[in-house]
Protein backbone atom coordinates (compact mmCIF):
# COMPACT_ATOMS: atom_id res chain seq x y z
CA UNK A 1 0.00 0.00 0.00
CA UNK A 2 2.77 2.47 0.91
CA UNK A 3 4.43 1.84 -2.23
CA UNK A 4 1.03 2.65 -4.18
CA UNK A 5 0.52 5.99 -2.10
CA UNK A 6 4.55 7.00 -3.50
CA UNK A 7 3.71 5.95 -7.24
CA UNK A 8 1.03 8.08 -7.00
CA UNK A 9 2.50 11.09 -5.41
CA UNK A 10 5.34 10.87 -8.14
CA UNK A 11 2.62 10.47 -10.25
CA UNK A 12 0.75 14.09 -9.82
CA UNK A 13 -1.90 12.77 -7.55
CA UNK A 14 -2.20 13.71 -3.91
CA UNK A 15 -3.87 10.96 -2.33
CA UNK A 16 -2.89 12.36 1.25
CA UNK A 17 -4.54 15.92 0.43
CA UNK A 18 -7.58 13.96 -0.55
CA UNK A 19 -7.61 11.89 2.31
CA UNK A 20 -7.05 15.42 4.73
CA UNK A 21 -10.27 16.22 2.74
CA UNK A 22 -12.05 13.24 4.31
CA UNK A 23 -10.17 13.80 7.88
CA UNK A 24 -11.64 17.37 8.21
CA UNK A 25 -14.91 18.12 7.49
CA UNK A 26 -16.06 20.67 5.19
CA UNK A 27 -16.95 22.92 7.82
CA UNK A 28 -13.68 22.59 9.97
CA UNK A 29 -11.49 23.04 6.41
CA UNK A 30 -13.83 26.59 6.29
CA UNK A 31 -12.72 27.53 9.52
CA UNK A 32 -9.27 27.67 8.39
CA UNK A 33 -10.43 28.74 4.48
CA UNK A 34 -8.69 25.63 3.68
CA UNK A 35 -9.33 24.96 0.02
CA UNK A 36 -7.61 22.34 -1.96
CA UNK A 37 -7.14 23.51 -5.96
CA UNK A 38 -7.39 21.22 -8.78
CA UNK A 39 -4.52 19.88 -10.20
CA UNK A 40 -5.25 21.98 -13.80
CA UNK A 41 -5.27 24.88 -11.50
CA UNK A 42 -2.04 24.95 -10.37
CA UNK A 43 -0.26 23.58 -13.18
CA UNK A 44 -1.79 26.69 -14.84
CA UNK A 45 -0.75 29.28 -12.48
CA UNK A 46 2.51 27.68 -12.39
CA UNK A 47 3.18 27.72 -16.22
CA UNK A 48 1.74 31.66 -15.71
CA UNK A 49 4.72 31.56 -13.01
CA UNK A 50 7.04 30.18 -15.65
CA UNK A 51 6.57 32.21 -18.15
CA UNK A 52 8.00 35.59 -16.13
CA UNK A 53 11.15 34.04 -14.35
CA UNK A 54 12.91 31.68 -12.45
CA UNK A 55 12.45 32.37 -8.84
CA UNK A 56 15.57 31.81 -6.11
CA UNK A 57 12.76 30.68 -3.61
CA UNK A 58 8.77 29.35 -3.71
CA UNK A 59 6.52 30.49 -1.16
CA UNK A 60 2.75 29.06 -0.84
CA UNK A 61 1.72 30.89 2.05
CA UNK A 62 -1.31 28.07 2.91
CA UNK A 63 0.11 25.14 1.36
CA UNK A 64 -2.21 22.51 2.74
CA UNK A 65 -0.73 18.84 0.70
CA UNK A 66 1.74 21.03 -0.78
CA UNK A 67 0.48 21.01 -4.53
CA UNK A 68 1.62 24.32 -5.64
CA UNK A 69 5.24 23.29 -4.30
CA UNK A 70 5.11 19.89 -5.87
CA UNK A 71 4.36 21.58 -9.30
CA UNK A 72 6.34 24.73 -8.93
CA UNK A 73 9.59 22.34 -7.72
CA UNK A 74 9.21 20.15 -10.76
CA UNK A 75 9.31 23.45 -12.92
CA UNK A 76 11.96 25.27 -10.91
CA UNK A 77 14.63 22.55 -9.86
CA UNK A 78 16.64 25.34 -8.52
CA UNK A 79 14.71 26.89 -6.31
CA UNK A 80 14.45 26.52 -2.58
CA UNK A 81 10.99 25.82 -1.48
CA UNK A 82 8.63 27.45 1.62
CA UNK A 83 5.22 25.78 2.44
CA UNK A 84 3.53 27.81 5.60
CA UNK A 85 0.27 26.14 6.97
CA UNK A 86 -1.49 26.49 10.47
CA UNK A 87 -3.04 23.19 10.45
CA UNK A 88 -0.62 20.61 11.57
CA UNK A 89 -1.95 17.44 10.20
CA UNK A 90 -1.35 19.85 6.76
CA UNK A 91 1.88 20.46 7.51
CA UNK A 92 3.01 16.97 7.85
CA UNK A 93 1.25 16.13 4.88
CA UNK A 94 3.17 18.59 2.83
CA UNK A 95 6.55 17.37 4.74
CA UNK A 96 5.65 13.46 3.44
CA UNK A 97 4.68 14.88 -0.08
CA UNK A 98 7.29 16.76 -0.76
CA UNK A 99 10.28 13.95 0.61
CA UNK A 100 8.00 11.83 -1.41
CA UNK A 101 8.69 13.80 -4.50
CA UNK A 102 12.26 14.28 -3.82
CA UNK A 103 12.36 17.57 -2.37
CA UNK A 104 12.89 17.35 1.10
CA UNK A 105 16.00 18.89 1.06
CA UNK A 106 15.23 22.44 -0.72
CA UNK A 107 11.80 22.32 1.28
CA UNK A 108 10.58 23.58 4.63
CA UNK A 109 7.00 23.74 5.64
CA UNK A 110 6.48 25.97 8.68
CA UNK A 111 3.82 25.37 10.94
CA UNK A 112 2.46 28.80 11.83
CA UNK A 113 0.06 32.08 11.00
CA UNK A 114 1.46 33.38 7.24
CA UNK A 115 0.69 37.22 8.97
CA UNK A 116 3.76 36.40 11.04
CA UNK A 117 6.41 35.03 8.33
CA UNK A 118 8.71 37.18 7.98
CA UNK A 119 12.21 35.30 5.99
CA UNK A 120 15.34 36.82 5.28
CA UNK A 121 15.04 38.13 1.11
CA UNK A 122 16.14 35.52 -1.28
CA UNK A 123 15.61 37.64 -5.11
CA UNK A 124 13.57 36.79 -6.95
CA UNK A 125 11.27 35.00 -5.13
CA UNK A 126 7.73 33.15 -6.29
CA UNK A 127 4.59 33.41 -4.21
CA UNK A 128 2.09 30.97 -5.00
CA UNK A 129 -0.79 29.65 -3.91
CA UNK A 130 -4.81 29.90 -3.21
CA UNK A 131 -4.46 32.08 -0.18
CA UNK A 132 -7.82 31.07 2.37
CA UNK A 133 -11.36 32.21 1.98
CA UNK A 134 -12.69 32.91 5.64
CA UNK A 135 -15.29 36.31 5.75
CA UNK A 136 -14.46 38.34 8.16
CA UNK A 137 -16.93 37.83 10.82
CA UNK A 138 -14.58 34.80 12.00
CA UNK A 139 -11.29 37.00 11.94
CA UNK A 140 -10.54 38.23 15.40
CA UNK A 141 -10.70 41.78 16.22
CA UNK A 142 -6.99 41.21 16.93
CA UNK A 143 -6.32 40.23 13.33
CA UNK A 144 -8.34 42.89 12.24
CA UNK A 145 -6.44 45.69 13.61
CA UNK A 146 -3.21 43.89 12.36
CA UNK A 147 -4.82 44.25 9.17
CA UNK A 148 -5.42 47.83 9.35
CA UNK A 149 -2.32 48.76 10.98
CA UNK A 150 -0.11 46.58 8.15
CA UNK A 151 -2.06 48.74 5.38
CA UNK A 152 -1.07 51.62 6.96
CA UNK A 153 2.49 51.13 7.12
CA UNK A 154 2.74 50.43 3.47
CA UNK A 155 0.25 53.45 2.72
CA UNK A 156 -2.96 51.90 2.16
CA UNK A 157 -6.12 52.09 4.22
CA UNK A 158 -8.08 47.96 4.51
CA UNK A 159 -11.37 47.88 5.58
CA UNK A 160 -12.05 45.65 8.66
CA UNK A 161 -14.14 43.76 6.78
CA UNK A 162 -12.09 42.31 4.50
CA UNK A 163 -11.91 38.69 4.22
CA UNK A 164 -8.84 36.29 5.42
CA UNK A 165 -7.24 36.19 1.75
CA UNK A 166 -6.66 40.27 2.33
CA UNK A 167 -4.68 39.39 5.17
CA UNK A 168 -2.49 37.31 2.76
CA UNK A 169 -2.05 39.29 0.48
CA UNK A 170 -0.78 42.29 2.59
CA UNK A 171 0.86 40.00 4.10
CA UNK A 172 2.78 38.92 0.74
CA UNK A 173 2.90 42.55 -0.16
CA UNK A 174 4.57 43.58 3.15
CA UNK A 175 7.35 41.03 2.92
CA UNK A 176 7.70 40.91 -1.49
CA UNK A 177 10.72 42.84 -2.82
CA UNK A 178 11.16 44.32 -6.32
CA UNK A 179 11.71 41.50 -8.68
CA UNK A 180 9.51 38.97 -6.84
CA UNK A 181 6.10 38.04 -8.57
CA UNK A 182 3.55 35.81 -7.38
CA UNK A 183 -0.03 34.20 -8.39
CA UNK A 184 -2.83 33.63 -5.99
Amino acid sequence: KLSSLRNLIRAGYDPLGEAFCTLRSPAERRENGATYTPGPIVRSMVEWAADRGTPQRIIDPGTGSARFLLQAGATFPQASLIGVDIDPLAALIARANLAVAGFAKRSRIILGDYRRFNEPVADPTLYIGNPPYVRHHQITPKWKEWLSDEAEKLGHKASQLAGLHVHFFLATARNARPGDFGAF
